[in-house]
């Protein structure tokens, strides 16, 4: 009797599963679809759940860990994984949690560990002639778009056009994925996800009463050449994110073009 008062919300770790063929040519557009099927309903269970048993209490759910597993391979350490990551992050957070962690320990790349197949990690170490060395992923890069380009509160967006890119099993991945926010100077972030794997999308971005004519607006991006790019000791930064700003003249809206398999 009185628990519910003692707790926010409740952990759930929403990791896939690994029913998917990693060499399936259409694998990055599969796990995609996976993540709505099998990982989106158990977090919206948990919140039922807390509802059910906390009614009006606002309990939410909190993601200390998640991502592509069980595989060790190339793509988990590669762009096609912060892809993945960033479309389940808008998709928590629009479930409302406070919280989202990435597993963000280090681990081996090329062998299982303590922590599981190994790759899971947003950091992955490499011992070389007994030296410790470490390389971070695209994933982690990901991160720093999250964390660099939002603000602290999400404010109410409105998609028009977003066409499926691919179906599972009666799962519809959206060519895009956006998230909209802004700081308490009143500055205005959005994230847009482009999971289309060969092919840029053009979009067109407007403000509410909100004129974007004559102003300069930042721009950072991760993409690469191939969706399954990765980060190594050879060439570390492959995958980063690029810093950019364009000026809009003579229109209200920003017109940009999403690089293909991108995070912008």
């Amino acid at each position: 009797k009185g628990y519910n008062d003692d707790y926010d919300g409740v952990v759930i770790h929403p990791y896939s599963d690994n029913g998917i063929d990693e060499n399936d040519a259409q694998f990055y557009e599969k796990v995609l679809g996976r993540s709505l099927q099998y990982n989106m309903p158990r977090v919206e269970a948990l919140i039922n759940r807390m509802n059910t048993s906390a009614p009006g209490q606002n309990k939410v759910p909190v993601l200390s860990e998640f991502g592509i597993y069980k595989y060790n391979s190339k793509f988990i350490r590669s762009l096609g994984h912060a892809i993945y990551i960033g479309n389940e992050m808008i998709d928590y957070i629009n479930y409302g949690t406070p919280y989202i962690n990435k597993h963000c320990l280090s681990d081996y790349p090329y062998q299982a560990d303590s922590l599981g197949t190994g790759s899971q990690c947003v950091i992955q170490t490499i011992i070389e002639n007994g030296e410790h060395r470490f390389v971070m992923t695209p994933s982690a890069k990901l991160y720093e778009i999250m964390n660099g380009m939002s603000g602290d509160t999400q404010i109410k967006e409105t998609i028009l056009n977003n066409p499926t890119y691919y179906t599972y099993q009666g799962y519809d991945v959206k060519t895009i994925k956006t998230l909209t926010t802004k700081d308490e100077a009143g500055n205005v972030y959005l994230i847009v996800v482009n999971n289309a794997k060969d092919q840029e999308t053009s979009i067109s971005v407007s403000l509410k009463d909100f004129s974007l004519n004559g102003k300069t607006v930042d721009v950072w991006y991760l993409t690469s050449d191939q969706v399954d790019d990765e980060n190594t000791l050879a060439n570390p930064n492959l995958v980063h994110v690029e810093k950019t700003s364009m000026s809009i003249a003579n229109t209200d809206v920003l017109n940009y073009a999403l690089a293909p398999h991108s995070i912008t």
